[in-house]
């Protein structure tokens, strides 16, 4: 079930009595989470009827019983299991008759980041009951607009050249986005209108040491400046597939570009077309400083690094100092 649809169905007093949450956005599968525990709770006492259980440690029998037991007062049961794709198998298994026959008067949501839906319990749950995945659905253009809808719902505006700083500075994972935001507002103090200023001074100063940067160094050919980054990433636990993804976007846009160069748009038509409104003049740099056959070469590389990595390699530093020292050589010889 798509993520719209289900917000839908719980905002309409829905509530199904089993639920999978799952997915790598934590905020949004957090935010369902709050509206589920609100719609079932209402207004009343968040301890009353409400548990919280982790898979890694949670016994299925004592989730079960837990569910079993109806609120003294009456009302809905909510009990959630955080990451259920830690328990052990056997233990989940001991779900499977649950779910065929769950108490109406309670609500057991489950959630995980990547659940194997091969397994016989989760391809069970997601048979009989809504499985819904909360990933990163969005592009820059609808990044931004949730950038702008969040800001609006605290009384805030942003031009679209802070918006563009944000999205350079910190990608597209919402959570971080989040956490920037409310930085934002904590600096303002007061509702109104966030500058591009105020962006660079609260958010624009990490910009040297976060993937997005590392893809601009890269694709600036700047061998140097993109390994110092890449270090410093790596310091930080930064995971190795977040740089390549965002490596990835890099080099889709770079391809969009020329794809829209052959159509003979002018530079102002290819960055209002690709929705650069910052650092406008660097990104028509690295344009130029690439040719079509080497983005396609340079992007089969990242996808066969992303499949060594996801495959259990466990070589991804060199991989990646290999294939930047490789970009930033110089034209490829194709």
């Amino acid at each position: 079930m798509k993520p719209d649809t289900f917000k839908k169905e719980i905002q309409q007093g829905k509530i199904p009595p089993v639920c999978l949450l799952y997915g790598e956005e934590a905020l949004l599968v957090q935010e369902m989470l709050d509206l589920i525990r609100k719609k079932v709770l209402g207004k009343g006492d968040p301890s009353m009827g409400y548990e919280v259980f982790y898979g890694a440690d949670a016994d299925a029998s004592t989730v079960i019983q837990a569910v079993r037991t109806v609120p003294l007062f009456g009302g809905t049961k909510l009990v959630v299991v955080k990451e259920i794709d830690r328990m052990p198998d056997p233990q989940k298994e001991r779900f499977l008759e649950y779910i065929k026959d769950p108490v109406q008067e309670a609500c057991l949501v489950m959630t995980s980041v990547k659940p194997d839906m091969r397994k016989r319990f989760f391809a069970q749950l997601q048979k009989q009951w809504p499985a819904v995945q909360f990933y990163h659905p969005y592009d820059e253009e609808q990044t931004a607009k949730w950038i702008r809808s969040y800001l609006k719902q605290q009384g805030y505006r942003i031009d679209d050249k802070g918006v563009s700083l944000l999205l350079e500075a910190h990608g597209r994972e919402l959570q971080v986005l989040q956490n920037e935001l409310q930085k934002l507002m904590l600096y303002k103090g007061s509702p109104g209108e966030i500058s591009f200023s105020d962006v660079n001074e609260v958010s624009g100063h990490s910009r040297g040491f976060n993937s997005f940067e590392l893809a601009d160094a890269i694709c600036d050919k700047d061998l140097g400046e993109a390994l110092k980054i890449l270090s410093h990433l790596v310091e930080e636990g930064t995971h190795p597939l977040m740089i390549l993804s965002a490596l990835a976007a890099k080099f889709r846009k770079l391809w969009l570009g020329k794809e829209l160069e052959r159509e003979g748009r002018s530079d102002q038509e290819i960055l209002r077309s690709l929705n650069v409104r910052y650092k406008e003049k660097r990104f028509l740099r690295q344009l130029q400083g690439f040719q079509e056959p080497e983005i396609a070469h340079h992007y089969l590389q990242l996808v066969a690094i992303d499949e060594s990595i996801k495959s259990g390699g466990n070589r991804h530093q060199i991989w990646i100092e290999t294939m930047i020292q490789r970009i930033c050589k110089g034209p490829l010889s194709l």
